[in-house]
């Protein structure tokens, strides 16, 4: 994946947002905001956002209340064939971009809100969280304002593997480095380069060594 996303900076392609929404529906205020501040790079194709509400019924509803006041066109996906047909037809390498600048991502059922941010990353260019479990994704990151002060730590080793950003506490911060990654393609490829050398470092190994130590203790 880190490969085809190089080749999509390269080829400047433009760059896509992965947002989803915490389990708790967490930063609601934060998550309206940042859609008013980037809607005129949405809809003037600069950026697409996929935006997974998860299974958050009120929160999608308002959602999708923003959007139409904002005037950004958008596609629902709701049920897991669309979710799978979505993320093969954009895959980081094929030149189809999703036709509207927002996919809006909803599901009935939590175990498929839960699977579809793995599934989205692998279709995303930057992934923008909170500095939670996801911190931890070969994924270039943007962190918003964390739920947690256990989470600190988190976007700070992610820092320092080379492949997110400092915790952006406040939305304009989180504009400027939606700014700086979709439009400095050196920092983004930087951020990418990291990844790989982090991998053949055996730095997102951590998993299969844990499964490794049970079998083998």
């Amino acid at each position: 994946d880190t490969a085809a996303r190089i080749e999509r900076i390269e080829s400047s392609k433009p760059k896509r947002f992965l947002l989803p929404i915490g389990g708790a529906g967490a930063q609601k205020k934060y998550t309206m905001t940042l859609l008013e501040k980037i809607a005129a790079r949405l809809k003037n194709g600069e950026i697409s956002l996929l935006l997974n509400t998860g299974d958050h019924v009120d929160f999608y509803n308002e959602i999708i209340e923003k959007l139409k006041e904002l005037e950004i066109d958008f596609d629902i996906i709701n049920e897991s064939v669309s979710l799978s047909h979505f993320c093969r037809n954009y895959e980081l390498d094929k030149n189809e971009e999703p036709k509207k600048p927002v996919t809006v991502f909803h599901f009935a059922s939590y175990y498929t809100a839960f699977l579809a941010t793995d599934y989205l990353i692998r279709v995303a260019d930057v992934l923008v969280t909170k500095p939670s479990e996801l911190a931890f994704f070969p994924i270039p990151k943007i962190f918003i304002r964390r739920v947690g002060d256990h989470e600190a730590a988190s976007a700070s080793r992610s820092m320092e593997l080379g492949e997110g950003t400092i915790e952006c506490r406040e939305v304009e911060h989180a504009v400027e480095m939606f700014d700086l990654l979709s439009k400095k393609n050196d920092v983004l490829k930087r951020m990418n380069d990291c990844i790989q050398r982090n991998l053949k470092d055996g730095i997102y190994n951590g998993s299969r060594k844990a499964v490794e130590i049970a079998l083998n203790p």
